[in-house]
């Protein structure tokens, strides 16, 4: 990526429009560019319109919290990209130009817009995104802008805050953070939080698989599975079942058949007799409509000469209105012929009086032309005054009156400024003793600014050193060397006595790796001992197990055999209650209702009949109760032994299923038992615990924990001696940083005696008699006071020789515009009295021939017109009226013949309709007048409705025929197909064969249910068994993993994670940090986030980054910035980097070092652009960007270079 140009308007304190290309000489072909201005000028602003342009975010604000109250009365929030804009201001924008991933030109722009261009309206941004080489715009979509300039750049706006644009808040923060800290900002960096999730989420992945498995081996323990005896038992049961229940089905259906036959025939019989009985009721229907037939034949006759009577009956009244209406009309038709001769004559007069008028008209003609010649010229004079007088208004508002307005301030904008030369020439003189600082006074100040921000940094860092006078300082350091040295001759050097404890510290370690190998040994020998305990344990209660299931099984070959006893005891039973209930069947009780007193029973002949009366029912009810009870109890009590079987077979094949699984458990844990106790020997044979001589476990126990007393003791000791080393090479650091420490305090006191004797040497004697940090910053205020007077005295010399000039220059100008006011006054008074002069020429003139004044001689025309009007329009009106009249006395006239025409028809029909109805009243002579009057009361739709009813009646008489004859044939056959078996008889038998068929059913459902049960269990075992053998696969995997990176709260594979990135980060930040600093280089420190330095001009020593000096930190922390920047941007390319601020803390020293250091860096290929205040850095850098404020809080941009 690399940026070409940016353009901003109104942000922040840069007011207006500015624009910055680099692509543009200076900038062009400078390497390093500085950003220069006043702290709060507006430089770190043109960094945020670039974040603005691509991300609509800014760095500075990124974190904050709150909100403040816009002009608007709205709340913003303070981390909102709104509160940029400047205030007062309803417009600004940011637009960033820039060759993207597919080099390719874009251009990024974030606009914001106050509503109805007011200071109070509420705010709005626009953005969008244009490819300058297609010239299209790719979106205008807020939402949808800022993930395509991700696309287009390969950086996210994070990314882009650590490899194009540096921060004041990046550069230095890795590197002097705590260890927690640089988590967090590691995090923050490489985008890791990942690591930690993935921590937690194999911890609770472990968890759920372990817990998954416990659950399934809990279920598959309550799972009841069959014997194959049981189950091919139960098969035979279900197929002797089947093939009953088979035979039964076809027994009820031959009874359905013959029982559906009697219905049929009653549903035959009823329906035979409900068609007769319609037949017979259409047969009395067509009987009685005899009386409507016969009219229905008059009616036919009659229709030959109906037609004749209707018309006329209608033509008699309609003659009677014809002859009325001719009377009438022939009166009108006089009356109109009247009033055409009236308006006839009207016409005429009023065609002669518009004749006189226009021999009238046409003398006045010459004196109307001479009055409208007079019109134009006064319309002409007319025009020319208004237009002389609109310019002579404007010209006073416009140009005499601003002029005079514009002297007015002219002159009291000078006094003003002649005041204020005044007031900042005395305060000048107040401070007279620092004119020696006038030269420069910029240089000066930044002097004093840099010896007090060195000296508070000297304080908060070493305030110890500031108490010292310097010579005792440099005793301590004297002190300090000796001492040192003294630990050189005794060990020789640090490094031999870091080999010392290296050497301890690998044996310890050892040890360590051979304690857990023991302990590890211990608990396997623990883990065999307790499986061996289990084994017996096992053994014994499968013994237990398998005694008790021959018990069960015994008492259920016992409970076997009664419960075949008891079932043919209840077969003979239902045997016998059977043949009772027969000799009381439905038959029985028919044959017994039709037994009559003194006759003989139609079945034995006797005469006697005892068992009529309702006493002898009653007791055969009470015999058939106790039968159907006696029969239940039997039933209850072989059921109940039933389900005690069935009961007895369950427990039997639970307690076989749990045999079963126990001596598999048996065999598994002999097989680890022998698997674990070889596994353990050979273990120990490696470390030569035991020999091959020692087979038994206790022996394996007792050398083991010999061994591991002997081991723990060598541990101690070696524990021991390394602390012992790890003291004293602690106290040789300690000592060595104190040193290091001193000698950089040393150096730092007298940079600082350097830095501020220049300034002090050229002051009063108060100054100099006083410590430094005591009268220095009254000094620089007075200092910073007078470069501000300077600076405002030279602009008001500036501002009053310009304003003088403006001032004599509006003077002349309003001389000159009030000589052309008196040229244009005069004009428009010559124009007024020529006006003057016409209209009384003309006013005479009309006075003359149209007997009186008229203003102007256009409205003594339109009256002239206005009377020729009038006159045209009575004529042309009375025209109308008189061919209106000719008209209607023609119309009525037509009318009159029509009428005439009309009766003579009429006549004409009556005759010949006379002569039709006498003849046919000739040939039916028996028609009475009466029968006429009936026959034509009845309309052409009755007529047809009669015959349509009549003939309705016959075909409904002729279907019912046929549907009796039909259904009487069907009967007849139906009876020739009768059964054997009587209706009750049939239902006594389907009655019987439904109860034994649902015993049957039900005996089969529950031996169906107890086969499907069974294989249910089978699958669900082999499902859940699958299941176990999968998940425990599982649960080693999550296993292996959980050990390697697996934590409750994340935070074991995002330590190794953070250790890792460390790494790579330190890595990169070496290669940046050789060409700018090759003596040193980063290191991590083992088993933690923390970062040392080694010194290779020191022997490779490791010291802590706090002892580097200023120069030196910006140095690493510029390293470690711009490999930030690396891992950040990946592959990619970027030609541009932007710093904000980091040089402040340097002294001259470290600053030049800075310098060369970032020289280096341009010439790897980078434009690299600097934002800093130092003047120093502004000297060495010739191509600058420039913010200098210009008042009211208001900046502006100037490129120099």
């Amino acid at each position: 990526m690399k940026i070409l140009r940016l353009s901003l308007n109104n942000l922040a304190s840069l007011t207006g429009t500015h624009h910055i290309d680099f692509e543009s000489s200076p900038l062009a072909h400078a390497g390093l560019i500085a950003i220069t201005g006043k702290t709060g000028a507006g430089k770190s602003t043109l960094l945020d319109a670039m974040c603005l342009a691509l991300y609509n975010e800014i760095p500075r604000l990124k974190g904050a919290t709150g909100s403040l109250k816009d002009t608007g009365g709205q709340d913003v929030s303070i981390k909102d990209s709104k509160n940029i804009l400047r205030r007062g201001c309803v417009h600004g924008f940011a637009e960033l130009e820039f060759i993207a991933l597919d080099s390719k030109r874009y251009m990024a722009r974030w606009e914001i817009k106050r509503s109805r261009q007011k200071v109070d309206g509420n705010l709005k941004v626009d953005r969008y995104v244009k490819c300058l080489d297609d010239d299209t715009t790719l979106t205008q979509k807020i939402s949808e802008v800022t993930p395509l300039i991700e696309k287009l750049v390969g950086l996210s706006f994070e990314q882009f805050t650590r490899a194009v644009l540096l921060p004041q808040s990046e550069v230095g923060a890795f590197l002097k953070a705590k260890d927690n800290e640089r988590a967090d900002l590691l995090e923050y960096l490489t985008n890791s939080q990942i690591f930690s999730l993935v921590s937690q989420k194999a911890a609770e992945k472990f968890s759920e698989v372990k817990n998954k498995r416990n659950d399934l081996e809990k279920l598959i323990g309550h799972i009841e599975i069959l014997s194959e005896e049981d189950i091919s038992a139960l098969q035979q049961q279900q197929n002797s079942l089947s093939l009953q229940l088979q035979n039964l089905q076809q027994s009820e259906k031959l009874l359905e058949n013959e029982k559906q036959w009697h219905l049929d025939r009653h549903k035959l019989y009823a329906e035979v007799h409900a068609k007769k009985e319609v037949y017979e009721v259409q047969q009395d229907a067509v009987n009685k409509s005899a009386g409507q037939q016969q009219l229905l034949e008059q009616l036919d006759e009659f229709q030959s000469i109906r037609d004749q009577f209707v018309s006329r009956t209608r033509l008699a009244p309609q003659k009677e209105q014809i002859q009325h209406q001719h009377t009438q009309f022939t009166l009108e038709f006089e009356t109109l012929k009247q009033s055409f001769v009236a308006e006839e004559a009207k016409f005429t007069a009023l065609q002669q009086k518009q004749q006189q008028f226009q021999q009238h008209l046409a003398g006045l003609k010459p004196h109307l032309e001479a009055g409208l010649r007079l019109d134009h010229a006064i319309d002409t004079v007319s025009e020319q005054y208004k237009k002389l007088h609109a310019e002579q208004s404007q010209f006073q508002i416009l140009r005499l009156q601003p002029l005079e307005e514009q002297l007015r301030q002219q002159q009291q904008t000078l006094n003003q400024l002649q005041a204020r030369q005044e007031k900042v020439a005395q305060q000048l003189a107040e401070s007279g003793f620092l004119n020696v600082f006038d030269l420069e006074p910029q240089s000066t100040l930044q002097r004093i600014q840099d010896f007090m921000r060195q000296y508070q940094q000297l304080q908060q860092q070493n305030p110890d050193s500031l108490k010292q006078p310097l010579p005792e300082l440099e005793k301590t350091v004297t002190a300090l060397s000796e001492n040192l040295n003294q630990w050189i001759q005794q060990h020789h050097s640090l490094e031999r006595l870091e080999e010392q404890l290296k050497t301890i510290q690998e044996v310890r370690q050892q040890r360590q790796t051979e304690q857990r190998q023991l302990d590890l040994l211990q608990q396997q020998v623990q883990q065999i001992v307790q499986q061996s305990q289990e084994f017996e344990q096992l053994q014994s209660a499968v013994n237990s197990q398998q005694q008790q299931l021959k018990i069960q099984q015994e008492a259920e070959q016992a409970l076997y055999q009664q419960i075949q006893t008891e079932q043919q005891a209840y077969e003979h039973l239902e045997q016998i209650l059977a043949q009772q209930r027969l000799l009381h069947a439905q038959s029985v009780q028919d044959l017994r209702a039709q037994l009559k007193p003194d006759e003989p029973c139609m079945v034995c002949g006797s005469m006697a009949h005892p068992f009529v009366d309702a006493a002898h029912e009653r007791l055969e009810q009470s015999l058939s109760q106790l039968q159907e009870q006696q029969l239940r109890q039997a039933k209850q009590q072989l059921d109940q032994q039933l389900q005690s079987q069935q009961q007895q077979r369950i427990e039997i094949s639970k307690a076989q299923t749990v045999i079963e699984q126990q001596q598999q458990r048996c065999q598994v844990l002999q097989n680890q038992i022998q698997q674990s106790s070889a596994d353990c020997k050979s273990q120990l044979l490696k470390l030569e615990v035991v020999t091959e001589q020692h087979n038994d476990l206790p022996t394996f126990i007792q050398l083991l924990a010999n061994h591991t007393q002997s081991l723990v003791q060598q541990l101690e000791l070696s524990q021991q001696q390394e602390q012992q080393l790890q003291q004293q090479l602690q106290q040789w650091r300690q000592q060595q940083q104190q040193l290091h420490q001193l000698q950089l305090a040393l150096q730092q006191r007298q940079q600082l005696d350097q830095l501020i004797h220049p300034v002090l040497s050229v002051l009063p004697e108060q100054y100099q008699s006083q410590p430094p940090m005591l009268c220095l910053p009254q000094l620089q205020r007075q200092l910073e006071q007078r470069m501000q007077h300077l600076a405002v005295q030279k602009q008001l010399e500036s501002d009053l020789h310009q304003q003088q000039q403006i001032l004599e220059k509006s003077q002349y100008q309003l001389q000159l515009e009030q000589q052309n006011f008196a040229q244009l006054s005069q004009s428009v008074e010559q124009l007024i009295q020529q006006g003057k002069d016409l209209r009384q020429q003309l006013a005479e003139l009309t006075k003359e021939h149209a007997g009186q004044v008229y203003r102007i001689a256009a409205e003594w025309r339109d009256a002239l017109d206005l009377q020729a009007k009038t006159l045209e329009q009575a004529l042309e009106q009375q025209r109308q009226c008189t061919a209106q009249a000719e008209k209607q006395w023609h119309q009525t006239h037509l009318k009159l013949q029509e009428f005439i025409s009309q009766l003579q028809q009429i006549d004409r029909q009556l005759a010949q309709y006379q002569q039709d109805i006498q003849a046919w009243q000739a040939t039916h002579p028996q028609v009475t007048a009466a029968q006429i009057e009936q026959w034509l009361s009845i309309d052409l739709s009755t007529h047809q409705r009669i015959r349509q009813n009549l003939a309705n009646q016959k075909q409904a008489l002729e279907n019912a025929r046929t549907a009796w004859q039909l259904l009487e044939e069907q009967y007849q056959a139906h009876l020739k197909l009768q059964p054997e078996h009587e209706f009750e008889e049939i239902e006594q038998k389907l009655g019987m064969l439904h109860q034994e068929k649902i015993m049957q059913q039900e005996v089969l459902n529950e031996t169906d249910a107890k086969l499907r049960m069974n294989a249910n269990n089978q699958n669900t075992y082999a499902k859940y068994q699958q299941q176990i053998e999968q998940i425990k696969a599982e649960e080693y995997r999550w296993g292996r993993i959980y050990d390697l990176i697996g934590h409750k709260e994340g935070t074991k594979f995002q330590k190794i994670a953070q250790e890792h990135h460390l790494d790579i980060l330190v890595e990169y930040a070496n290669q940046q940090l050789q060409p700018l600093a090759p003596r040193y280089q980063l290191h991590r420190i083992p088993e933690s986030l923390s970062l040392a330095i080694i010194d290779l001009d020191m022997n490779s020593e490791v010291r802590p980054v706090l002892s580097l000096s200023g120069g030196e930190t910006f140095l690493v922390s510029l390293a470690l910035a711009l490999a930030i920047a690396n891992m950040a941007s990946g592959s990619m390319k970027l030609e541009s980097l932007f710093i904000d601020e980091g040089f402040g803390t340097l002294d001259p020293a470290s600053l030049h070092m800075v310098m060369n250091a970032l020289d280096h860096l341009q010439s790897q290929g980078r434009k690299v652009v600097l934002i800093s205040h130092i003047q120093e850095m502004h000297e060495r850098i010739p191509v600058q960007i420039q913010v200098k404020p210009v008042g009211a809080g208001a900046s502006t941009i100037q490129i120099i270079g």
